[in-house]
């Protein structure tokens, strides 16, 4: 027994000697939990998402979107979820500054002007979705002439459902054929805030057809005319987006409608900065 204990420990001290002794296996060591971005240290939240809900529209030329009429509009909801920010983004020949009315008292208007030679209101509200109606269905305010007019709903996932616009600017725009939809832009104050170009403009010529081009890297959520397609005779609407991924400037945006045969019209525009959600 002595001779095997002696024996072991010589073999022992002959593998410290020579460094081949093993160390026991260790775990591998586990990587760093990632980095969560909030918007409280200045780094990016997950950026807003927006999706169109519904187009409508009204022209006495031709048969309108279900609930449509000279004298209210009615958008169907189907899609919006509670806690979704919804835009509703519209225009219409003539009217005055008071014509458009909330979808529902829980909407804050953004914009609402009239504007041109001709006459045309574009308006802006946005809400946070609760149990929403079957429809957004109102009256118009006053009496219009063509009431012509195309809506745009939108839904945003994603947005901060406190403080959801950071800012608005509009801009009204010469009269010019092609139409050039000019904006100024805006200043986002948060990293991965989404920018809501929307445009338009109304004309007096029958059934000319519309080209849309969106400002450079935005991408197109409608194309809207007040016969539903890109044959119109007084108003059409461009609502497109882009994620801006550092707080700033965006510098000027510019998109255009060109139309067949080539008309003037003169033009609005209403860029929009949404905040995402903290």
């Amino acid at each position: 027994m002595w001779t095997q204990l002696v024996r072991g420990l010589l073999a022992v001290a002959a593998l410290v000697a020579t460094g081949c002794f093993v160390e026991p296996h260790k775990p591998a060591a586990t990587a760093d939990a990632p980095l969560v971005d909030t918007p409280a240290d200045g780094t990016a939240a997950a950026a807003p998402v927006a999706r169109k809900i519904a187009s409508a529209w009204y022209s006495a030329e031709t048969t309108p979107s279900a609930g449509m009429s000279a004298n209210g509009y009615s958008v169907p909801t189907a899609g919006i979820n509670n806690g979704d920010l919804v835009l509703f983004i519209a225009n219409i020949d003539n009217g005055s500054n008071t014509t458009w009315p909330l979808p529902t008292a829980s909407f804050h208007q953004i914009e609402q002007i009239n504007y041109g030679g001709d006459g045309q209101t574009f308006f802006a509200a946005w809400a946070i979705a609760n149990n929403e109606p079957a429809a957004y269905a109102q009256s118009y305010s006053g009496s219009l002439n063509s009431a012509s007019a195309a809506v745009t709903l939108l839904a945003v996932t994603g947005a901060d459902p406190t403080h959801p616009i950071e800012t608005d600017m509009p801009k009204l725009g010469a009269n010019s054929a092609p139409v050039v939809l000019a904006s100024d832009g805006v200043t986002t104050t948060l990293p991965s805030s989404l920018v809501i170009f929307a445009g338009g403009a109304d004309w007096a010529t029958p059934d000319e057809t519309a080209t849309f081009t969106p400002p450079a890297g935005y991408d197109v959520l409608d194309e809207i005319s007040d016969k539903g397609g890109l044959t119109f005779q007084w108003t059409l609407q461009l609502v497109a987006s882009k994620v801006i991924p550092a707080a700033g400037a965006t510098g000027s945006l510019s998109g255009s409608i060109a139309t067949a045969p080539n008309v003037s019209g003169a033009p609005w525009t209403l860029t929009i900065a949404i905040a995402p959600a903290p």
